[in-house]
C-alpha cells in the first residue's frame, strides 16, 4: 500500500469520526435544551407506571425518534406513533383489562381501549397531554405566519405568544407541529412538544377587516418570539395581507344579506302574545333565552328567527299579556345552506301567521308582499349563493359561519 493510499485512509477515518462526534454532540445539546425548557409533569394514570412521564433521554429505549426538521402541512390524520421492536412486546397474558366506560360526559375524550400493555413502550410517550385534533383553518379567510425551529419550542414561549396575541384584537388560532406524532394539531398545552407553530389570523368578520397596524404588530410579536429561540419566522408582508383583506371585505359586503319578512297587524288592531306563541310552537319555532323564537335546524343551529317588532323581547312569563303591532321573520343568508328552500319554508310560516291572525305579510318597509315580490327575493338569493360558491365559500359552511360572525 502506497503512502498516498494510507494517507487517504487516515483522512477518511478522521472525517467519519468527526461526523459521528458532531451528531453525538448535537443530540446531547438537543436533549439538554429540551429538559431545561420544560417542567416535568406529574405522573399520568393513563400512561401507567411511575416513570411514564420521564423524558426520552431518561428511558432505555432501543428505538429513538429523531426530530423532524422540515414539517409538512397535513390535513390528514396523524401517522401512527413509532412503536418498540417486536422483541420488546409483553406476552399476551401480561395485558391488563381496562373497564369499559358506558358513556362519556360532554367534552370528555373517548374511552380507553379495552386492553393495554402494562409494560412501558415508546408509543406511551405520544400520549403526553391531550391533543385537540382539528382541521386546519381555511386559508381563504385567514393569513398564516409561522415560527420554525429545529428543536422543541419551550412551553413558556408558546404561553407568552398566546397572551400577546389576545391583546391584538384579532381572531387568532395557533397550531403546532407535534414532535411525536409528526402532524399538525391545535395547540393543546405545555405537555405536548412542538417544533413549529402556525398562526392563523382571520382577515374579516362582520366587524370589519384587520388593520395594517394589527398585521404589523402580529408580525413583530412572531419575529420577537422566533428570535428568542433562534428560530425562523415566515410571515406575509403587510401589503399582501391588506390586499387580501380588502378584497374579502368587498365580497362580504356584496353577499351579507338578511332577508326580513314581517307579519303586521291591520290598522287599529294588535297581535296577542297567546296567539303568537300557539302559532309559533305549532310551526316548530322554539322560544330562546334571548327572547327570540328560533326555527332549529338538524344541528341545533337556526334556520330563521321570529322577533318582536317592538322593543320588548318575547318573555314566556309575559306572553299572556303581551300585545304587539307585528313580528319579523329573519333569514341570515350567508350563514344558511339551501337558502331558497329555507326561504320557502319561512314564507309558508309567515302566510300561516298572516291568515290565522288576519294580518298582512309585508317587507322591511311594511309594504305588502305578493307572489311577484317574493319571487324577486328568491332570485336575489340565487345570485348571492352563486357568488359565494364562485368564491369557494358556500353559504352555511363552517367557513361562511366563521366569516359572517
Amino acid at each position: 500500500m502506497s503512502d498516498l493510499q494510507i494517507g487517504l485512509l487516515i483522512l477518511g477515518l478522521l472525517v467519519i469520526g468527526g461526523v459521528v462526534g458532531f451528531n453525538w454532540l448535537q443530540e446531547k445539546r438537543f436533549r439538554q435544551r429540551a429538559e431545561h425548557g420544560f417542567q416535568r409533569p406529574d405522573a399520568d394514570v393513563l400512561l401507567g407506571g411511575d416513570d411514564s412521564h420521564a423524558f426520552p433521554s431518561e428511558k432505555k429505549w432501543e428505538t429513538r425518534i429523531d426530530p423532524h426538521l422540515e414539517p409538512r402541512f397535513r390535513d390528514t390524520a396523524p401517522e401512527q406513533p413509532v412503536t418498540a421492536p417486536e422483541t420488546q412486546e409483553p406476552a399476551p397474558e401480561k395485558k391488563a383489562t381496562v373497564p369499559e366506560k358506558k358513556a362519556t360526559a360532554p367534552g370528555k375524550e373517548a374511552t380507553a381501549p379495552e386492553t393495554r400493555s402494562t409494560a412501558p413502550a415508546p408509543s406511551a410517550q405520544v400520549a403526553r397531554g391531550v391533543s385537540r385534533v382539528e382541521s386546519m383553518p381555511d386559508v381563504a379567510i385567514h393569513y398564516v405566519a409561522e415560527i420554525r425551529a429545529g428543536e422543541v419550542i419551550p412551553a413558556g414561549t408558546i404561553e407568552t405568544l398566546e397572551g400577546q396575541l389576545q391583546q391584538t384584537g384579532c381572531k387568532c388560532q395557533l397550531f403546532g407541529y407535534n414532535y411525536h406524532t409528526r402532524a399538525w394539531e391545535r395547540i393543546a398545552g405545555p405537555e405536548n412538544w412542538y417544533t413549529s407553530i402556525k398562526l392563523f389570523v382571520q382577515l374579516v368578520d362582520r366587524g370589519g377587516s384587520v388593520t395594517a397596524d394589527q398585521v404589523e404588530n402580529i408580525a413583530m410579536l412572531m419575529r420577537s418570539q422566533a428570535d428568542e429561540i433562534s428560530g425562523i419566522c415566515e410571515a406575509p408582508t403587510t401589503d399582501e395581507v391588506m390586499t387580501r383583506a380588502l378584497s374579502l371585505e368587498d365580497f362580504c359586503l356584496d353577499v351579507d344579506i338578511i332577508v326580513g319578512l314581517s307579519v303586521a297587524a291591520r290598522p287599529g288592531q294588535v297581535l296577542h302574545g297567546t296567539q303568537l306563541r300557539a302559532l309559533a310552537e305549532s310551526s316548530g319555532l322554539q322560544l330562546g333565552s334571548n327572547g327570540v323564537f328560533v326555527m332549529p335546524d338538524e344541528h341545533g343551529g337556526a334556520l330563521f328567527t321570529m322577533d318582536n317588532q317592538e322593543s320588548n323581547p318575547f318573555d314566556a312569563a309575559e306572553l299572556k299579556s303581551l300585545t304587539t303591532r307585528g313580528v319579523t321573520f329573519l333569514l341570515d343568508v350567508p350563514r344558511t345552506a339551501n337558502g331558497v328552500k329555507v326561504l320557502n319554508r319561512m314564507i309558508g310560516v309567515c302566510k300561516q301567521f298572516a291568515e290565522s291572525l288576519d294580518a298582512v305579510l309585508c317587507d322591511d318597509n311594511r309594504q305588502p308582499l305578493n307572489d311577484s315580490g317574493l319571487e324577486k327575493i328568491r332570485n336575489q338569493l340565487r345570485s348571492t349563493y352563486e357568488a359565494m360558491d364562485g368564491r369557494g365559500i358556500p353559504a352555511g359552511s363552517a367557513t361562511a359561519r366563521q366569516l359572517f360572525s
